[in-house]
């Protein structure tokens, strides 16, 4: 099953532009992270940890923490998340030994990892990294043959409702200024979509969801903290000019925006959470 194109080398760049002030505007990552926390199976006898897309060491600090000992490998597209990482684990996990870094597509690696460590790791985590993926089931199906028999694996993503004021808006903009529609932002799958990413691993997925509505002074604000967040595509269109017709339209789409969607003195924009486990045990 594929999804819309990603384009990594964008990808990339953006989040190695933002990796410095990344946590200031990642509320959502760190709940996101929070959740796999909690969720990680009580008993599960961990020694060795991979976590695909380790940001700038949201949820990487916190495994180091809980499992001092375990070997960790992390994965990320973007290098300057990587140090980002080493720098969080060396200054508040005193370097921590056993944690080895890697930096690339997990895409590409995933599958290289499959043939070299199967069944090497006893838990495999990924927080707010699969929706990036253009075909999301190859990699998934790389975790669980890199899962012990007795491993899990947990991950976070975004659902499809996420954003969607944001698409209303620039839906209704467009037909007000009539103009030709186009998908604005990144289409994100719907639960049913995950469970079929699954379906040729023979296991189960576990999944849940929750919608968490954050609220901003302006549109301008919220568009400021997408971007910020490396996901900058989230809020433009491809296929259309940046110049004057854009402008007009991003003024119409936030007037809309700010119309329909405030909640006395701010704005509000709705998170779509999924999160998804696969557990090896019984």
């Amino acid at each position: 099953m594929k999804q819309q194109h990603m384009d990594k080398k964008l990808i990339r760049q953006r989040f190695d532009r933002h990796a410095f002030e990344y946590d200031q505007y990642a509320h959502i990552q760190r709940r996101m992270a929070q959740w796999l926390l909690d969720h990680i199976p009580p008993k599960l006898n961990v020694q060795s940890i991979l976590e695909i897309g380790c940001g700038t060491g949201i949820l990487t600090l916190e495994l180091r923490r809980r499992y001092p000992e375990a070997e960790l490998m992390v994965i990320d597209l973007a290098p300057a998340m990587l140090t980002e990482t080493k720098k969080k684990l060396n200054e508040q996990a005193a370097g921590m030994p056993l944690t080895s870094y890697m930096e690339g597509d997990a895409e590409s690696i995933m599958p290289r990892l499959a043939e070299e460590r199967p069944r090497s790791f006893d838990l495999i985590v990924s927080s707010a990294t699969f929706q990036w993926f253009n075909e999301p089931e190859l990699t998934a199906l790389a975790c669980l043959h890199c899962l012990k028999p007795e491993g899990s694996f947990l991950f976070s993503t975004f659902a499809e409702r996420t954003f969607e004021e944001l698409k209303v808006s620039f839906r209704a903009a467009e037909k007000a200024l009539n103009i030709e529609a186009i998908q604005h932002g990144q289409e994100f799958f719907a639960a049913e979509q995950w469970r079929n990413v699954f379906i040729h691993s023979g296991k189960a997925l576990q999944w849940s969801e929750e919608l968490h509505i954050e609220h901003y002074p302006t549109t301008s604000s919220f568009l400021h903290t997408v971007q910020r967040i490396g996901a900058s595509n989230a809020t433009q269109s491809s296929g259309r000019s940046n110049g004057l017709a854009g402008r007009t339209l991003l003024k119409a789409m936030e007037q809309y925006y700010q119309d329909h969607y405030s909640i006395g003195s701010s704005i509000q924009a709705t998170y779509h959470l999924g999160y998804g486990i696969i557990s090896n045990r019984p």
